[in-house]
């Protein structure tokens, strides 16, 4: 038997029982065609497959306890359908499959790390409760079945002991979908990786956001992403797991408390216990109050270690300055937004450095020394420059960008608020549309061009030019050298464009190389030298 590391990733062994309320077992097979081998398709949201386990992408290493590796799509469906009303499959997903196949181990059902799932339905049972009297006391029925585990290197093996324990007073972890309402808005959340505890945690949760409506809350703990169990990842790998579903993610959490209650059992926590709370974003973004200062309410941060910084007895605060929102849009593709950014070593933070007039950023309300607090609806206070120039880049041609004064950033750091855009004060401005371009020098085709002529020494009496053809000559316009040529050369500026460039080639001095010759002067010419 080939030995298996002790941070191997752990098989699942999913034993599928059909109900009389679900026809089927509620998944799909399908062959790879880029990996060998069979794989899950779909998993029916509710179904025995989904409650046993099985996961989309999982690949199948084993029906019934027979290794099929080596066989097609027909004879797996075949031996599924051998047990009618049950299966037992044992998947991996792709990181356990990756890491199995680059050791060139051979996964088997009898690995002490593989994790056994069933969708068997609860059988209410009564709970016995020990008592220091002799006397027995009245039983209640439990509602479910706690399975406790033995977990090493972080990973799950069920336990032979048949010991039960009442799911009543057992915390619930929540199945938080976070949907977001608008593709160029974040989620609403940040991650936490907590140096003194182990695992991930949710930092900071926006108020009104996506996250906030679909129950995340500031110190949970995250324990599956999107179906994965991530308590043994890093802080990068969990961001990715995120990222890998565009616009939504579920994350399984569990706050403070019901960490350590299941901690001191030594039960593993699974989206497939029958006491998790699932919740979702709401369809529709809740309607923001009245744009008035005086209606905005401000949510307090709380510490990572659970305590609560001193809060402002304010719940309202009246005349409070506003942050403004800044949409700015790039007027043309290849030009910049026309800001910089600073990084204050003396302040934490970052800051606009520079704003150039008469550009996209300054039409759009931005202001030198503003501080940024959100790109494109994400939190950035904590994020690198890198990262900020980053997200400012990942929308191309525009982004947005939540900023504050000086004195609004004094304001709310004295009362410790925390800055959002969905505050009802915020002001949003936006880029209007370019505006026409008059008297730009730099162009060559310019229509209206000012030139001294040749022996004037005052600007006060320019000679007016205008490098358009007549109606009649359908010449292209002048550019600005041959104006200046023609200024300078004391030509009459009223000439049509074909006369003065007429003039200017007569005007040029001979050259030789232009010269026809024929072949014996240029023979008698070589002979001479």
């Amino acid at each position: 038997m080939d030995a298996i590391p002790p941070d191997a990733p752990a098989p699942r062994l999913c034993h599928v029982i059909k109900r009389p309320d679900f026809e089927g077992f509620g998944f799909n097979l399908f062959a790879g065609k880029v990996k060998q081998g069979q794989f899950i398709g779909k998993v029916d949201s509710g179904s025995p497959a989904e409650d046993a386990g099985l996961k989309a992408g999982d690949r199948i290493v084993e029906v019934n306890g027979v290794h099929i590796g080596n066989e097609n799509h027909k004879q797996v469906v075949q031996r599924i359908k051998l047990r009618p009303n049950e299966t037992e499959l044992l998947v991996v997903d792709d990181e356990a499959d990756e890491y199995y196949s680059s050791l060139g181990i051979t996964i088997k059902g009898s690995q002490s790390n593989v994790i056994r799932i069933s969708s068997a339905p609860v059988i209410v049972q009564p709970a016995r409760k020990i008592s220091s009297s002799s006397e027995s006391e009245p039983e209640r029925p439990t509602q479910a079945r706690l399975e406790r585990s033995n977990v090493t290197n972080g990973q799950r093996r069920e336990s032979s002991s048949s010991e039960e324990e009442d799911w009543s007073n057992a915390p619930a972890p929540r199945l938080c979908h976070v949907v977001k309402w608008n593709e160029s808005d974040g989620f609403g959340f940040h991650l936490l990786a907590d140096k003194k505890r182990k695992g991930q945690f949710i930092g900071k949760v926006d108020p009104g956001s996506a996250a906030d409506g679909a129950g995340l809350k500031l110190g949970d703990r995250i324990v599956e992403v999107n179906g994965h169990n991530v308590v043994e990842e890093t802080h990068k790998e969990v961001v990715q797991r995120i990222k890998t579903i565009p616009n939504e993610t579920k994350l399984l959490v569990i706050d403070p408390s019901g960490q350590l209650f299941y901690a001191e059992r030594n039960i593993a926590i699974t989206s497939s216990m029958p006491n998790v709370q699932k919740m979702k974003t709401p369809a529709t973004q809740p309607n923001r109050m009245n744009n008035r200062p005086d209606n905005l309410k401000f949510v307090m941060p709380t510490e990572t270690n659970g305590t609560a910084p001193p809060k402002s007895s304010l719940k309202r605060v009246d005349s409070a300055p506003a942050p403004r929102l800044c949409h700015i849009v790039k007027w043309r593709q290849d030009a910049g937004y026309g800001f910089h950014l600073l990084a204050d070593k003396k302040r934490v933070g970052h800051f606009i450095g520079k704003v150039d007039p008469n550009t996209p950023a300054s039409a759009a309300g931005l202001k030198v020394s503003d501080r940024i607090i959100e790109v494109n609806g994400h939190n950035v206070v904590n994020e690198s420059h890198k990262q900020i120039v980053e997200r400012i880049k990942a929308v191309p041609n525009e982004t947005k960008l939540l900023v504050l004064d000086p004195d609004a950033d004094v304001y709310y750091n004295e009362r410790n608020i925390m800055v959002s855009s969905s505050q009802s004060n915020v002001v949003f401005i936006k880029t209007p549309a370019a505006p026409r371009a008059k008297n730009d020098s730099s162009d060559d085709d310019d229509y209206d061009v000012k030139l001294r002529s040749k022996g004037s020494r005052s600007p006060a009496s320019p000679s007016s030019v205008s490098p358009v053809s007549s109606p009649t000559s359908p010449t292209r316009p002048l550019s600005m050298a041959t104006i200046a040529a023609a200024a300078n050369s004391g030509l009459n500026l009223n000439m049509s464009a074909a006369q003065l460039r007429a003039r200017l080639a007569s005007q040029k001095k001979y050259d030789p190389k232009r010269e026809a010759i024929d072949l014996r002067r240029k023979h008698e010419i070589i002979q001479t030298m």
